[in-house]
């Protein structure tokens, strides 16, 4: 999937966006799918996710809510790691 796809999807996790908790969920779900499907990891796809999501200030606080649960540490991990990558958009 090219990335610019990924950062347009991922724009559903700002604040501003109106998408709901559920389906940002589902959403990050099936994009974490789509990219394993076509050959990365699970970590390699977290942090490809990470990398392209809202900034801090305009993502959404990532919680179980709009997270699945056993992917939270390992995702608040990737984002951690990309905060510095991400800046404002």
């Amino acid at each position: 999937m090219e990335k610019i796809h990924l950062a347009n999807a991922m724009e559903n996790f700002s604040t501003t966006s109106g998408a709901g908790d559920d389906y940002c969920k589902g959403l990050l779900v099936g994009l974490v799918t789509g990219l394993m499907a076509g050959g990365e990891s699970f970590s390699r796809s977290l942090a490809t996710l990470a990398a392209v999501s809202p900034p801090p200030g305009r993502a959404r606080s990532y919680t179980a809510a709009c997270i699945p649960g056993a992917w939270l540490k390992d995702w608040q991990r990737e984002i951690d790691r990309n905060a510095p990558v991400r800046g404002p958009r």
